[in-house]
C-alpha cells in the first residue's frame, strides 16, 4: 500500500460504536415504555423494523424523519399499543438524544487519524444515512477537522448510497485520484468492500468482533493496526 495517497472510511461500525450507543438508546425506551418485554426481544424489533424502514430510506421512498416516525408506529402497534404521529416524534427524539449521548468512537481512532494526518495522507469519508446526522458524529468523536471537507461523501447529499458503486466513483472522481492509490476502510463486505473492490481499491475489512476471518479479505482487529500499514 506504498502508493496510497487517499483514504476513505466508512462512519458507523467502522469510526463509531453505532450498534453500543442503539442497545443503550433502545433499552432505555424499553424500559419507559414496554418494561414488561425483554430487553432482547424488544432490540430485535427494533433492529427488524430498521431493517425494514431504513432500505425505504435509502431508495428515496420514505424521507429521513417519516422512517423513524413510522419505526416507532410499528414497533408500538406490534406490542399492542396505539401511538400518534406527534408522539411517535416524541419517541423517535428521545431515542436520539439517548443514541447521541452514549455514541463513542471505537478505540485509537482520533489518534490514528491524527496520525495519518501528520504523514499528509487525504482522509474522507463514504458513508450512507443522513448528511447532518452523519457530520455530527464526525464533530462528535473530534475527527471532522481532520478530514478534506470535499471528500465528506454522505449518500443523502450524494444521491446514491452504499452500495452502489456509483457512490465510489462520485468519491474517486471528486478525490482526482487514481484508483490504485485509494483505500477503503469499512465493516460491512456488501456495502464497503465489495463495490470499492470493484473500483479496484485496496480494501481493508474492519473486524473489531474477531468474527470475520472465514472472508478472504485482509482485515483488521484494531483502529492502531492501521500504523502499521501506512
Amino acid at each position: 500500500m506504498k502508493n496510497i495517497t487517499t483514504i476513505f472510511f466508512d462512519i458507523d461500525g467502522t469510526l463509531v460504536d453505532h450498534k453500543g450507543a442503539q442497545k443503550k438508546a433502545v433499552e432505555r425506551i424499553r424500559k419507559k415504555y414496554f418494561s414488561h418485554i425483554s430487553s432482547e426481544q424488544f432490540l430485535k424489533t427494533w433492529i427488524k423494523f430498521i431493517n425494514f424502514f431504513w432500505p425505504l430510506y435509502i431508495k428515496g421512498k420514505l424521507n429521513f424523519n417519516d422512517q423513524r416516525v413510522n419505526r416507532v408506529k410499528a414497533i408500538w402497534k406490534l406490542f399492542g399499543k396505539s401511538i400518534n404521529k406527534k408522539d411517535s416524534k416524541k419517541i423517535v427524539n428521545e431515542y436520539v438524544f439517548d443514541y447521541e449521548l452514549n455514541l463513542t468512537s471505537f478505540p485509537h481512532v482520533l489518534s490514528t487519524l491524527q496520525y495519518l494526518y501528520k504523514k499528509k495522507y487525504r482522509l474522507g469519508i463514504i458513508s450512507n444515512g443522513n448528511n447532518s446526522q452523519q457530520i455530527k458524529k464526525l464533530k462528535k468523536i473530534k475527527v471532522y477537522d481532520l478530514l478534506e471537507k470535499k471528500l465528506i461523501i454522505i449518500s443523502e447529499k450524494i444521491g446514491y448510497a452504499k452500495p452502489d458503486v456509483r457512490i465510489f466513483s462520485h468519491a474517486q472522481k471528486i478525490s482526482g485520484t487514481n484508483p490504485t492509490q485509494i483505500a477503503f476502510f469499512g465493516d460491512d463486505i456488501n456495502n464497503d468492500i465489495l463495490p470499492a473492490k470493484k473500483l479496484h481499491w485496496e480494501v481493508m475489512l474492519m473486524d473489531y468482533a474477531n468474527e470475520l476471518s472465514h472472508l478472504n479479505f485482509p482485515r483488521i482487529l484494531s483502529f492502531k493496526d492501521i500504523k502499521n500499514i501506512y
